[in-house]
């Protein structure tokens, strides 16, 4: 029996009307992964799941946001799984999902080999699987090109130091080796740097993706190189430990740039202050869209509907210039019905 075929029939075991259903993608414009299903006509609940890298971190707690906004539209339960920056607590959590009897899971794996057993554990129980990153045997994933969204970074980056310091400038990287995904996003970095401003030189690459050690780490970087101007970050996390760092560092930040990735509240807060956080880059969905668009997406697998295979999120860099706009957005998840 093939992955489809067992998948519509636990969906089915969860509800015998199930196969009786109708969704409304027949009576409106074509949306992503085709619409989103109704729930079951005799109230039985379809359950989810959303394994989180770290709920630590405000990104997924906004993209669970959306994934909850979902679930509540039709009725559905969305359990949670935070992994606290574990592998082996997400493998554990992934785990329990499957057995309590969801149908379709959202994984934002740290390491993709490390959940790799477990995500296609759960596909051959029949359970939709959409992943972040890529992993062998998954049903979907997620995709943002960490390598363009380190590009985008280290553009606006580059702009400033070719703008603001002669084009000569010392920088530092703030990085998550476990992740390698994310280190696409350092590799955009280098790239850049090494193209537009071949006179700046980087002169420190530590870890640094958690707000407390973005700020040790940094402070540890200005004693060792006090005079570094560009400190990029692979997400805002760090950035921001960063930039407490620098806040209580004496120094004149007035030609200093820093910068993040995940485009989270409190980043774009920052930069609306006008200070050294001067740019992150996110997606042109918030992060609540596309959680609710990635749970539509799997859940849509899940029944046996028409999904997308790859689900691709365009970045965006978010500057001063254009900070008000994008904080203006609220989510609008009528896009995805």
């Amino acid at each position: 029996m093939n992955q489809k075929m067992l998948r519509k029939r636990i969906v089915a075991g969860l509800t015998a009307s199930l196969l009786c259903l109708t969704f409304s993608a027949c009576s409106m414009e074509p949306s992503v992964g085709g619409g989103s299903a109704d729930a079951p006509e005799n109230g039985d609940t379809i359950k989810l799941g959303f394994v989180a890298m770290d709920l630590a971190n405000q990104v997924f707690v906004q993209t669970i946001e959306g994934a909850q906004a979902f679930a509540d539209e039709h009725g559905y339960e969305l359990n949670v799984v935070d992994g606290a920056s574990s592998a082996e607590k997400q493998v554990s959590g992934m785990e329990n999902l499957v057995a309590m009897g969801c149908a379709a899971i959202d994984c934002r794996a740290i390491d993709g080999l490390a959940l790799a057993d477990a995500v296609q554990n759960a596909e051959a129980k029949g359970v939709a699987v959409n992943t972040y990153p890529d992993i062998e045997g998954r049903t979907a994933v997620l995709k943002y090109d960490d390598y363009d969204q380190g590009v985008k970074l280290a553009e606006a980056a580059a702009e400033w130091i070719n703008d603001k310091l002669g084009g000569t400038a010392e920088v530092a990287l703030l990085t998550q080796p476990a992740v390698d995904a994310v280190m696409e996003r350092v590799d955009g970095f280098k790239d850049v740097l090494a193209e537009k401003c071949p006179n700046a030189t980087i002169v420190a690459e530590e870890e640094g993706h958690e707000t407390d050690t973005g700020m040790s780490v940094t402070e540890s970087i200005l004693q060792a190189h006090p005079d570094v101007k560009v400190i990029l970050c692979v997400n805002d996390s760090g950035a921001l430990g960063a930039y407490e760092a620098l806040q209580s560092s004496g120094k004149n930040l007035d030609d200093m740039f820093l910068g993040g990735i995940d485009g989270t509240d409190a980043a774009l807060e920052k930069i609306q202050e006008g200070g050294v956080y001067r740019a992150t880059v996110a997606g042109a969905w918030m992060f609540q869209e596309i959680g609710y668009a990635c749970m539509q997406n799997i859940t849509n697998a899940a029944l046996g509907k028409d999904y997308e295979e790859i689900f691709t999120v365009e970045v965006m860099a978010i500057t001063q210039d254009n900070v008000k706009d994008y904080l203006a957005k609220t989510p609008d998840y009528t896009q995805f019905q």
